[in-house]
């Protein structure tokens, strides 16, 4: 005589069903948490400028202006110098990429120093594996269209999705969201070589040598030639089409620190109608005042000295940035 199979009861039932709810929705919850995540690390909107530094060899900046559909590539010079961000010394530029590094993987440090040198905010890095450029290659518009046939197509989305789930494995290696990232690939798609501008920085006479502690030399750039070299070139219309007036009043008690906000305030097309400086002040926080709740300008000041906003109405100027000592770090 068999004995039946008896039918799960209801409560293993149940608990089938639970391990199945929960073997397809956590998969979806991670999925959506790290969306939300790229979501609020995406720092770029597709509209303004987006300005990357490329980890090759040499050291590049691409200016990408969605509007016009225009890059401009600024090649390094291969000795050069900075003073890195928060009064940390002088280093050769691709040294301190390997010092940020240590700090974060983020690399805010190199990524802060690349700003203050240039002038104007950079939303990221990207450095591709095995692709990088000699110094002795001579770098013109048929080599970057060449370089970018060769990453496009499947290969390319399947890094930026490995980088959208953290592997290792992808060539990729950029603090840039996933979104961004497409985003700026699909862009280059549009590239032709009318619209590509290459300024080797090394070729101008916008550097002076200085004394190494070996008795070498180095290169270190004079900002005022830098500015009027790159200024056609980095400045954003869409701050331009705003044409919105700007006031800087520094109430740090640090000499120096208006004119170096003045400095990426004007290399991206907007106007400083007025700086003050309030030697007798000594404000801890920064503080944006603006007649507008929402601007793009706006976004970028707050970007840059990550000051908190109040909205207040002013016949004077449509911004006035108040500096504090939180910003001193900053530049």
């Amino acid at each position: 005589m068999t004995m039946r199979k008896q039918k799960p009861t209801i409560t293993r039932k149940m608990h089938l069903y639970l391990a199945l709810f929960l073997l397809i929705s956590l998969p979806v919850f991670f999925i959506l948490i790290k969306i939300k995540n790229e979501i609020n690390l995406s720092g770029w909107d597709g509209q303004g400028s987006i300005n990357i530094v490329w980890i090759t060899k040499p050291l590049i900046l691409s200016s990408y202006d969605p509007n016009s559909h225009k890059i401009t590539l600024f090649i390094f010079p291969e000795n050069l110098y900075a003073d890195v961000a928060g009064d940390k010394g002088r280093y050769k530029l691709e040294n301190i990429w390997k010092l940020g590094l240590l700090e974060n993987r983020r690399n805010n440090l190199f990524l802060r120093t690349a700003e203050n040198l240039m002038g104007i905010p950079i939303n990221g890095f990207v450095m591709l594996n095995n692709s990088q450029i000699q110094i002795s290659d001579q770098i013109n518009k048929e080599k970057i269209l060449e370089f970018r046939n060769q990453n496009d197509g499947p290969n390319i989305l399947l890094d930026i999705m490995a980088s959208f789930f953290g592997s290792d494995k992808t060539r990729i290696k950029s603090n840039l969201s996933s979104f961004n990232l497409l985003s700026f690939w699909q862009q280059m798609k549009k590239i032709k070589s009318q619209d590509i501008s290459i300024i080797n920085l090394g070729e101008f006479q916008i550097t002076h040598k200085f004394s190494l502690p070996d008795k070498s030399q180095g290169l270190l750039f004079d900002s005022k030639t830098l500015d009027n070299l790159t200024s056609g070139y980095l400045s954003d219309k869409k701050i331009s089409d705003e044409n919105l007036s700007i006031e800087i009043k520094n109430a740090a008690g640090i000499q120096g620190l208006g004119n170096e906000l003045s400095r990426y305030i004007n290399n991206l097309g907007a106007q400083v109608v007025r700086i003050e400086n309030d030697s007798e002040k000594n404000q801890s926080l920064c503080l944006v005042i603006s007649n507008q709740q929402k601007s793009y300008t706006l976004a970028v000041i707050k970007k840059i000295t990550e000051c908190q906003i109040q909205v207040k109405e002013s016949k004077e100027t449509d911004i006035t940035v108040v500096l504090g000592k939180n910003v001193s770090n900053r530049f």
